[in-house]
């Protein structure tokens, strides 16, 4: 049976849908280029294809919920369409299925999973994946240079609600830069002008430097990575790389990194998760959470690594 995937547009949700891929083994994905970008070198990626140029198949799995996604699928003659309802596009599945009762409060990895019922697959904690090549790790190991390496991403596309603030970050860096910790900020060409002021003298700035293939050879040759909820924080994770990460309005039982639950970073508010992009009062759920606190964490964690 051919089966067509079409995956999510963030790269974080993308991430957490690669389990998917684990479980089904060869498929044909088809994404926007940038969740290409990302998928390539996966193994059980046999194809991709763009939004317009979707092939016809045997099965078709919509991990998006959006009526136009289930339209397209309909409409290039899939014969057996899988999706969660919703948007007005029942009639456009074969399959439709509803949203798991444990929405929000179980992780987005088994969510995406419950979409594999109809094949026959009950969801399983099988963690996200990327993969890099060796030429694409040696280059950007070559790039970083020897020494412990702490990556920095101080951003979130969502909003300013998932940030840590910035100035913080940047304490954090310039203390472990003072234990001969090499720093490196990553981001993409639009955060340049918000990173660069928060990026302290003797750091390495890459925001706006890289391919996000580079980004990811960045994040796996990090030795730990720092990061709010983010894509680049979910592409470390499913690297293999340590990371150590910021929540403050999100809940990580439902988007944490699935391979580092040990190393969140929160404080809870009364208020916290509300999910808002921006913050409508004091912004106490990162505030809470001090430089000294992630500092030491982060030293603790390069420690450990380099005993590994």
């Amino acid at each position: 049976m051919q089966l067509l995937v079409r995956f999510p547009n963030w790269i974080g949700d993308a991430v957490m849908a690669t389990p998917i891929l684990e479980r089904l083994g060869k498929v044909i994905v088809v994404a926007k280029p940038h969740i290409q970008e990302l998928l390539k070198e996966h193994p059980s990626v046999s194809a991709c294809y763009s939004l317009d140029e979707i092939p016809r198949a045997d099965c078709g799995i919509l991990l998006t919920n959006s009526f136009s996604s289930a339209w397209a699928f309909f409409k290039a003659g899939i014969r057996r369409r899988i999706g969660f309802t919703g948007d007005w596009r029942r009639l456009l599945l074969t399959d439709p299925l509803s949203f798991p009762e444990a929405r929000y409060k179980e992780h987005l990895t088994l969510t995406y999973q419950a979409l594999l019922s109809p094949l026959g697959y009950a969801p399983e904690p099988v963690p996200p994946r990327l993969y890099v090549s060796d030429d694409e790790l040696s280059a950007m190991r070559a790039q970083l240079g020897p020494g412990p390496c702490v990556g920095f991403h101080i951003n979130a596309a969502y909003g300013p609600a998932k940030c840590w603030p910035k100035e913080r970050f940047k304490g954090v860096a310039q203390r472990l830069m003072n234990e001969g910790i090499q720093c490196v900020f990553f981001g993409a060409p639009s955060e340049v002008d918000m990173i660069a002021p928060f990026v302290p003298e003797g750091a390495k700035m890459l925001a706006g430097k890289t391919t996000l293939r580079e980004l990811m050879a960045g994040l796996a040759a990090c030795d730990v990575v720092l990061s709010n909820d983010s894509g680049p924080m979910h592409i470390a994770d499913a690297l293999g790389t340590p990371v150590i990460s910021i929540f403050g309005s999100t809940e990580p039982a439902y988007t944490g990194p699935f391979s580092n639950k040990d190393h969140i970073i929160q404080k809870k508010a009364e208020c916290a998760p509300c999910f808002k992009r921006e913050c409508p009062i004091d912004f106490r759920c990162m505030k809470a959470i001090e430089e000294i606190d992630v500092t030491k964490k982060t030293l603790a964690l390069i420690e450990a690594v380099a005993h590994v």
